[in-house]
């Protein structure tokens, strides 16, 4: 055999082992093990979008007896997770700030879809500095794309933003087939997240007349009133730090008055409440001591009395 020859068959030899090898990365008896041979394991355990998601997707289409849905990012998560078996009037849904606003948007559509006597949605959001933010490239198709592929939901969201992301993660990435395969595969995960990461640093060229948290904020808000149910935005709690001053006091209110949110939303900066800096380790969540149900309970007690949230939420 010529030596051209044998380069061309080994080649073809070295596709056929890698074709092998990607199928069964993504075969349910071979993940783990190809994941941990190729350090790609924590691709299956920790970024977990999906895992995250796909369960609060399925529970606001439950039907019960629930009359008001509970929304978050995740301070409000932090905060009201562990609540949720405990209160049956209440549903807690309370998800990540990644899934960004047309998540929140997708769950109050599901809950009210299933739940016509429904009568409040309370949405828990730390106050931004700017809402003009798109998607976190970054985290977007795990948070977004991913669980919304995967339980069929994509097409709740409108065009312009279903192109959007397809402009950013390319529409073959979004199809359910390929969606599955990169999610049950830590390789896949490894080797298409890490690309996201890389071209993360690239700014992308916005194609959206209004951005997505305004957007979507402005049609779950519209979505509410059309249902006859009452919508409320509440801030989550910040640590007593210039940075929040700052946004809460300069920044947040500009962009409120640019987006028309403060016709919206007219008091929800006026509900910020700071706590020691020290309660929050990573400048965002509680940690340590403070990371307790105990002191989310003095928290919500101190910060939500006036929305009528404590009426209908069971703390202990």
């Amino acid at each position: 055999m010529r030596f051209p020859a044998k380069i061309i068959t080994f080649m073809f030899i070295t596709v056929i082992l890698l074709t092998g090898f990607e199928i069964l990365s993504y075969d349910e008896n071979y993940s783990m093990p190809i994941a941990r041979l190729t350090c790609s394991d924590t691709f299956l355990t920790h970024m977990d979008g999906p895992d995250w998601i796909v369960p609060l997707i399925e529970k606001v289409q439950k039907k019960d007896h629930s009359r008001i849905l509970l929304l978050g990012d995740s301070v409000g998560r932090q905060m009201f997770i562990d609540l949720a078996d405990i209160n049956k009037d209440v549903c807690v849904a309370t998800a990540i700030a990644p899934f960004t606003m047309c998540g929140q948007y997708i769950l109050t559509r599901l809950y009210l879809d299933n739940h016509p006597k429904a009568t409040d949605v309370y949405l828990v959001m730390v106050p931004m500095d700017d809402v003009s933010t798109d998607f976190n490239i970054e985290y977007a198709y795990q948070y977004v794309v991913m669980p919304l592929v995967e339980t069929d939901k994509l097409d709740m969201l409108d065009d312009r933003t279903i192109d959007e992301l397809e402009y950013i993660f390319g529409s073959f990435f979004m199809k359910e087939n390929v969606v599955s395969k990169i999610d049950a595969s830590g390789l896949n995960r490894k080797l298409y997240l890490n690309y996201i990461k890389d071209y993360a640093a690239n700014d992308y060229p916005h194609t959206l007349e209004e951005s997505v948290y305004v957007s979507y904020l402005k049609k779950t808000a519209d979505l509410c009133a059309e249902r006859g149910v009452r919508f409320h935005l509440l801030p989550a709690p910040l640590p007593d730090m210039d940075v929040y001053h700052e946004i809460v006091t300069e920044k947040a209110p500009v962009y409120f008055g640019q987006t028309g949110l403060d016709d919206l939303f007219p008091d929800y900066l006026e509900h910020v409440r700071y706590y020691p800096e020290e309660m929050f380790p990573d400048g965002v969540h509680f940690g340590g001591i403070y990371e307790s149900q105990d002191n989310y309970n003095k928290v919500i007690r101190e910060m939500y009395g006036y929305s009528g949230l404590l009426e209908n939420l069971v703390l202990e």
